[in-house]
């Protein structure tokens, strides 16, 4: 196990990679946090400002009060309508949220991938589970078994993170002989 100077396990790569996660976690967390509200604030400032630049211009009309020379007026209110319609059909909190919430599983994916490639690499027993042929031509473009090893360990790893996640842990189970669908209540 590699420690540190202070004995901790810090610089082991599975510790690595889970801090990784865990920070992409808490950065999707504060982000959610912070720019949600943001947001919801953005839209109340924006209905509040269109509404004032609608109260200027329509006090600038009546100053005037020749129809024929409000041209940057009428321009005005034509914009100032356009944002309002903007405002009332956005949904940013909306949309944050469930980009946020994709970016836990871009996280979650991108951690199992690490975490599966640090594991089969170092445990190459390991890969006598996968189900991976290699033609002859593929095998010619590898100068090193190794770059070879570590090009199929991530072709597998790519099209296991295609299939459902019910799929992936099912063939995760066979790779790792051990149970990660049966929980006790």
């Amino acid at each position: 196990m590699a420690l540190n100077k202070e004995g901790k396990i810090e610089d082991h790569p599975i510790v690595k990679i889970i801090n990784c996660f865990l920070h992409s976690v808490r950065d999707i967390e504060a982000a959610a946090k912070n720019f949600i509200p943001l947001s919801q604030l953005w839209l109340m400032m924006s209905f509040m400002d269109a509404g004032d630049d609608l109260e200027k211009t329509k006090g600038k009309i009546k100053a005037k009060n020749e129809s024929n020379r409000c041209g940057r007026e009428i321009k005005n209110i034509y914009e100032a309508v356009e944002l309002l319609d903007r405002i009332e059909k956005s949904n940013m909190p909306e949309a944050l949220t469930n980009s946020l919430f994709l970016g836990l599983f871009s996280a979650f994916d991108t951690f199992k991938g690490n975490l599966l490639f640090f594991i089969l690499k170092r445990k190459p027993v390991l890969l006598n589970a996968l189900e991976s042929e290699v033609n002859l031509r593929e095998i010619f473009t590898f100068n090193k078994i190794s770059l070879l090893k570590d090009s199929l360990i991530k072709d597998e790893i790519e099209k296991l993170g295609r299939e459902s996640y019910i799929d992936q842990f099912r063939k995760l189970e066979c790779w790792f002989d051990l149970k990660m669908r049966k929980f006790n209540h």
